[in-house]
């Protein structure tokens, strides 16, 4: 199973979905696509900022793995609906610096949520990925640098021109995407799921 595909079905199962879209008061449908938009950017994001640290990219998660013992993974749903966003912040501003913005709209316009209803559900997203890669990396014996590259590589086959998309959104240099490459939406993204 991919990193994403695991990701999807472990932490966000249709029962966190349901909960997150009571959360951010938007359908179950609007919530699903808007995090098949997100969740491969910030997994994108990761690979990137990991690739950028003396380090690594075992270091890099165990800096952002601001839930030591995992807990979030152990009730995702739990979390969720507590509403807290711990870290959430930290998070985000690591991972997207000052595309964060650019993000949170790139998202909303392709899902269709509102930007505030998409703000709260990278809020509520972000911890639990970093979670859930925290604990990857902890029991896959070659680190999470390899599913990460992983999940690169099955991008790069199953949707080669998302590969365009998040470059976009995660250049710090572009202040906004080229309109022929943000309507290809979550067509490309979406079929990172399957």
């Amino acid at each position: 199973m991919g990193l994403l595909d695991g990701l999807m079905s472990n932490a966000f199962n249709d029962q966190v979905v349901g909960y997150l879209s009571n959360q951010i008061g938007a359908s179950k449908s609007q919530t699903q696509s808007a995090l098949g938009s997100l969740l491969p950017i910030l997994l994108n994001s990761v690979s990137k900022q990991g690739s950028t640290q003396s380090s690594g990219l075992g270091s890099f998660v165990s800096l952002l793995d601001l839930d030591k013992d995992g807990s979030i993974l152990d009730d995702v749903a739990g979390f969720v609906l507590s509403g807290k966003q711990t870290n959430a912040g930290s998070i985000l501003g690591s991972l997207l610096g000052g595309n964060q913005q650019q993000v949170q709209g790139y998202v909303s316009d392709d899902s269709g949520l509102s930007s505030q209803a998409t703000g709260k559900l990278m809020e509520l997203a972000a911890p639990v990925v970093m979670s859930y890669l925290g604990r990857q990396n902890k029991q896959s014996s070659s680190g999470i640098g390899d599913l990460l590259g992983g999940f690169l590589g099955d991008m790069s086959q199953k949707a080669p021109q998302s590969s365009s998309v998040i470059d976009q959104l995660l250049d710090d240099k572009k202040t906004t995407v080229d309109n022929d490459i943000a309507k290809l939406g979550s067509s490309l993204l979406g079929s990172l799921f399957g």
